[in-house]
């Protein structure tokens, strides 16, 4: 009879705490501190399976054991057992059995048996550790080696052992603490940031980010569907993939060589500039057949054969677009010219044709001559332009949910013509104080910021193209005029200067006016970043992450830190473009345990904004990279909100880093909420984050406090926490 314990993980958790050094200490000179460590750790990853029936005391058994790799690997696939007598069907570790005969990391001890209560030893642990991390694929056994000598050669090789006596049966405890040495960098925690500094590194989520330096990386199947980023990661050995994904190399990545399993068929690979990529081994994945010969319809006189019927996609509004909206209803409505024929026109959430659109790609910024006089001299004549290229108002949103308040406190615009020698012709500047984000029409929440450019007799349509990397446009769009006026509106969080080539067109012998190419100037608007914080905010209210030390519980959070916040503390514009800046201030913030490690834990959380049901959010340690694969980025459903990021129980989203490293101190995020039923319709545009830290933690300079315990593994210096 399996002999189990029911023990809650909080209460097993006080016991290992209250365990003296030498009560089950396996090697001799080992810190038994290190084992209780390794079983905080890996029990708050969610391994093995099964945290309530797991007494980490008890020897480990063949069921156990393969609750334990199905849940480190997010294996997926099942096997047939159905062979196996000795398998009841409604026991805990039947699925996860079925789940390693299918990865081929178990097989049975007989014909008929598969013996899940039987004890595993050390050798045995090994072997199937190999076998899960694919080491044994290309290997075979020299003369007078058994498999077992094998897999501990191999893991060996790579500075796993595991201990005197193979022989010897494995306690959970001492199983976990073999994974935590073999294992230095591992995360199952979708998004998550690793930072490896050698060993074997593990990565069994999707939308994982692996810097550093690593022997090896492996790829498992909880990745499956994902992409994987390695940025700036040296692997001097092998990077093996077992799941479909999307492989992104960037920055100063090098990889030694690329092994793909069968299961990672169809798996995608991009190296980008700057990066290397040795031999790639595909030689697992089966050869497609070819398809056979499609039998052609007979044809008919007069007939042809029908052609295939198009399924409309939905539309799930990325939102990572360039910004010119128009509103629509009574303000403007959009009718297609009669000549030449127009694009359709731009709604919120969509991209007009023709503008540099997906903006996922840092642009260069058009150089700006300088028009200032020399010395002595007189400032350059004003170019000549036409008086309706200056009859230029604020434009006239309302903001849906307070349509008798403005959402800013003053709100003025003015056209000034360009000097002569600028490559643009007038300069719009919109000076605004106070701006709150608002909703107007049917556009999601931003800092809505724009013009009014009022028609001339005569107008009935234009021509129009946008630029957001200087006065270099595509063929500008014909569209006819609705209101009496031309009417654009940009996210003022994101954007302070942009470019429009604009003509009218119209009645008489030319049917169109002069081109005027505007600049337009939005450094003059004032954000009103402090309503982001209130609980209000139609952004997401931003605030300090809760933070928990597993080791003591959520209630003693004073002892954590002498001070802790998180706020937006301004607007930047750089050239790296236009962005939020949001400090965290963390005095004397101590090392505490998390599910990622030990490590001083802090961040920022940001509360669902109302109706909120999904989120698309990208965190990585430069802006180039946050926007680039922040469209590739998966929406997550309310149901996998975080359950609690204010520690008042409000639904969201919340971002740790380990600010004990320097290089976690420092990182950019990009978040678009949805709303409706399915949570694709765009609630906010995307709004870019640049996350920075303050303050440093309690002895950050000379190890931290000196009454905790050394840090764990550095896999998770940024730790997503998305539930699930």
């Amino acid at each position: 009879m399996l002999r189990k314990k029911l023990i809650p993980l909080a209460l097993a958790f006080g016991i290992l705490l209250a365990l003296t050094a030498g009560a089950v200490a396996r090697d001799p000179g080992e810190d038994e501190r290190a084992r209780q460590l390794a079983v905080l750790r890996w029990t708050g990853r969610g391994i093995p399976g099964d945290a309530v029936l797991f007494d980490p005391q008890d020897a480990l058994n063949r069921g156990e054991t393969a609750q334990l790799f199905t849940s480190l690997l997010g294996l997926r696939e099942t096997a047939d057992l159905r062979g196996y007598t000795d398998i009841r069907p409604q026991s805990s570790y039947a699925g996860a059995l079925a789940c390693c005969v299918a990865a081929g990391i178990m097989s049975g001890v007989g014909p008929n048996s598969m013996a899940p209560e039987n004890p595993v030893t050390r050798e045995m642990f090994s072997v199937m550790l190999a076998r899960a991390l694919h080491f044994l694929d290309e290997t075979e056994p020299a003369p007078g080696e058994s498999w077992t000598d094998v897999a501990r050669r191999v893991l060996s090789e790579r500075g796993v052992t595991d201990g005197e006596d193979p022989g010897e049966v494995l306690t959970g405890k001492e199983a976990l603490y073999l994974l935590d040495r073999a294992l230095p960098a591992y995360t199952n925690t979708q998004g998550a940031i690793v930072r490896s500094e050698g060993g074997i590194a593990l990565a069994a989520a999707p939308e994982v980010i692996v810097s550093g330096i690593a022997s090896d990386l492996v790829v498992s199947a909880g990745a499956e569907g994902g992409m994987l980023t390695l940025e700036d990661l040296t692997v001097s050995g092998e990077v093996i993939v077992c799941a479909k994904v999307t492989l992104f190399l960037t920055g100063a990545t090098s990889v030694n060589a690329l092994r793909l399993t069968a299961e990672a068929k169809d798996t995608q690979i991009i190296v980008d500039e700057g990066s290397s990529l040795g031999p790639i081994d595909d030689s697992d994945i089966p050869a497609e057949e070819p398809d056979p010969e499609p039998e052609r319809p007979e044809e008919q006189d007069g007939d042809a054969a029908p052609a295939p019927e198009e399924t409309a996609q939905p539309q799930t509004g990325s939102g990572w677009d360039d910004e010119p909206r128009e509103w629509p209803g009574d303000l403007l409505e959009a009718r297609p010219a009669a000549q030449p024929q127009p694009a359709a026109q731009p709604q919120p959430g969509e991209t007009p044709e023709g503008t540099d659109a997906a903006e996922d790609l840092p642009q260069e910024p058009y150089p700006e001559p300088d028009a200032q006089p020399e010395e002595g001299g007189t400032a350059p004549a004003a170019k000549p332009v036409p008086d309706w290229a200056l009859d230029v108002r604020p434009a006239a949103a309302v903001d849906s949910d307070h349509p008798d308040t403005p959402p800013w406190d003053e709100y003025t615009v003015e056209a000034l013509p360009a000097a002569q020698g600028e490559p643009w012709d007038v300069v719009i500047r919109v000076h605004m104080r106070a701006l709150s984000p608002y909703r107007s029409g049917g556009a999601g929440a931003a800092f809505w910021t724009g013009y009014s450019l009022a028609a001339p007799e005569g107008a009935t349509g234009y021509r129009v193209s946008y630029s957001a990397a200087g006065p270099r446009f595509d063929e500008p769009e014909a569209y006819l005029l609705t209101g009496g006026a031309f009417t654009r509106y940009f996210d003022a969080s994101r954007w302070k200067t942009y470019y429009v080539l604009f003509s009218w067109t119209g009645e008489g012998e030319t049917g169109q006016s002069e081109t005027v190419v505007y600049k337009l100037d939005f450094t003059d608007v004032e954000l009103d970043v402090e309503s982001l914080t209130t609980a209000e905010s139609l952004l997401g209210r931003i605030g300090p992450a809760p933070l928990e030390d597993l080791r003591t519980g959520a209630g003693r959070l004073e002892n954590l830190y002498e001070s802790y916040t998180a706020a937006v503390t301004n607007q930047k514009d750089d050239e790296r473009g236009s962005y939020l800046e949001v400090a965290i201030d963390a005095a004397g913030l101590r090392e505490h345990m998390t599910a990622a490690g030990m490590g001083s834990w802090a961040g920022i959380s940001i509360a669902a904004p109302q109706g909120a049901t999904g989120c698309r959010y990208s965190v990585y340690l430069t802006l180039d990279a946050a926007r680039k694969n922040f469209s590739g980025k998966p929406v997550v459903s309310r149901d996998n909100f975080s359950r609690n990021v204010d520690g008042l129980g409000t639904p969201g989203i919340r971002q740790l880093t380990n600010i004990a490293e320097e290089s976690q101190r420092d990182y950019w995020m990009v978040v678009q909420w949805y709303g409706g039923e399915t949570g694709t319709a765009s609630l906010t545009t995307p709004v870019v984050y640049h996350v920075l830290l303050r303050s440093l933690p309690a002895g950050a300079a000379d190890g931290l406090a000196a009454d905790t315990a050394p840090a764990g593994d550095n896999f998770g210096l940024m730790e997503d926490e998305f539930q699930g």
